[in-house]
């Protein structure tokens, strides 16, 4: 006796497919086929750690036809059904937060601009700089990473990020590494730039993770304002005849507590000047959690001592900064995925700086994407106003491996050419 020949599998059309997928988006576990009537088997494809990225997905099947369909996860479809995708309310909030930033007075009357001027003298045993702009090294302002410079100096709160520590140590999640290396320079000089370079790596461990990050800035500075300049990234263009280095190094841990991830990192932060030279201890705390379908973290950094240069030098403050950091993953928008991330920083003068940028996603094949970034970053000033610059960059992720690319001019959008502009290149591993 012959066996039975299985049952041909049904091609759906475009329309049946189409109120298949309405189905599934009404979230109906047992949907009739459109075809035949016979109830489809849905099976929930849910995204996985192991893997660089894989979206949410539902797949619909007929037993009688064969009939089959894909589409993304009932959930989220009913969710961006009844409101705006989340990459267009990314972009809402983003601006909001940018209107209500520049609008905050700055705490301190008559700072100077942000954009660099030498501070008041310094005296032996004194404090040095706190009344101006940005105090302390300039390693401490810079955004790590080339995603994060890409979007507006922001960091991507929604996702596993080694760079986590450099920014929200409560958001470390998961195993993986990342580098990054960042090049300024003056767009009228021919002479040589400013290096820096952010490590950074995690690792579950005791029931949250540990991680650890170094980060490194090499540059040249005056001899007239060895404490003073640069504070600012505009300034990091390669000017000055004395050689200076600044670093970090951190090592933090991270634990849900209730609805909670906390956060701290310890870290040594060093500065060189010349044969000038010291280093203090610094402490991060944090704290985030999800808010609907954003992550929000509340960073209070830089709490320590100032940094001692030597018997007769003047010392350098660590100055505290509070940051503000919210976003959302990438949601499907037609054939891409959209995602956005903010940030309101106030810096130790207690200046108000915002920040943020979008992220679009496009994979033709399975694991297999291609990602472009903007961003806005908005610095207050004292003699002409707020000024923005505009950052810009892209990547590419494939399985475990990310490759990055942050492009940032530091200046007004107006100033041509900027002050000084960078190129930032990062590798990260999952």
């Amino acid at each position: 006796m012959n066996a039975p020949r299985p049952r041909p599998r049904a091609t759906y059309t475009a329309q049946e497919e189409h109120e298949l997928q309405r189905r599934l988006a009404r979230g109906d576990a047992t949907p009739s086929c459109p075809r035949c009537g016979a109830t489809c088997a849905v099976v929930q494809a849910e995204p996985r750690r192991d893997v660089a990225y894989v979206r949410d997905r539902v797949v619909a099947r007929c037993p009688s036809c064969g009939g089959t369909v894909a589409t993304e996860s009932a959930a989220r479809r009913v969710a961006t059904a009844v409101r705006p995708p989340v990459g267009t309310a990314s972009l809402l909030v983003g601006a909001a937060v940018l209107l209500a930033a520049s609008a905050v007075p700055l705490a301190a009357a008559g700072q100077s601009s942000v954009g660099g001027t030498v501070p008041a003298p310094c005296h032996e045993g004194e404090p040095c700089g706190r009344a101006t702009p940005n105090p302390g090294p300039v390693v401490l302002e810079l955004a790590a990473g080339a995603r994060s410079v890409a979007l507006g100096g922001a960091f991507w709160t929604r996702g596993a990020e080694a760079g986590a520590i450099f920014h929200h140590p409560s958001l470390m999640s998961g195993s993986g590494f990342g580098t990054s290396w960042q090049r300024f320079h003056d767009p009228e000089s021919i002479g040589d730039g400013v290096d820096f370079l952010t490590m950074s790596g995690s690792a579950e461990w005791m029931g949250g993770v540990a991680g650890v990050g170094l980060a490194f800035l090499q540059y040249n500075t005056s001899r007239e304002a060895l404490w003073a300049w640069p504070r600012d990234a505009s300034n990091l263009g390669g000017h000055g005849r004395t050689a200076a280095s600044a670093y970090v190094a951190t090592g933090g841990f991270a634990r849900k507590v209730g609805g909670f991830a906390l956060g701290a990192a310890v870290k040594a932060v060093g500065l060189r000047v010349g044969t000038t030279r010291g280093v203090a201890a610094a402490l991060d705390l944090g704290a985030s959690r999800e808010v609907g379908p954003a992550v929000v973290a509340l960073t209070v950094q830089n709490l320590g001592p100032d940094l001692a240069m030597g018997l007769a030098a003047p010392r350098v403050p660590v100055a505290p900064r509070v940051t503000l950091g919210a976003g959302a993953g990438r949601t499907p928008v037609g054939p891409l995925d959209v995602g956005g991330t903010v940030r309101v920083v106030r810096t130790g003068a207690g200046e108000v700086l915002a920040g943020g940028g979008v992220e679009v996603a496009w994979w033709p094949l399975v694991r297999r994407v291609f990602i472009a970034r903007v961003g806005l970053l908005r610095v207050p000033g004292d003699t002409f106003g707020s000024s923005y610059e505009f950052t810009f960059g892209g990547g590419f992720a494939g399985d475990r491996i990310r490759l990055d690319y942050a492009y940032q001019r530091h200046g007004t959008l107006e100033d041509y050419p900027p002050l000084a502009v960078s190129h930032t290149f990062g590798l990260a591993f999952r």
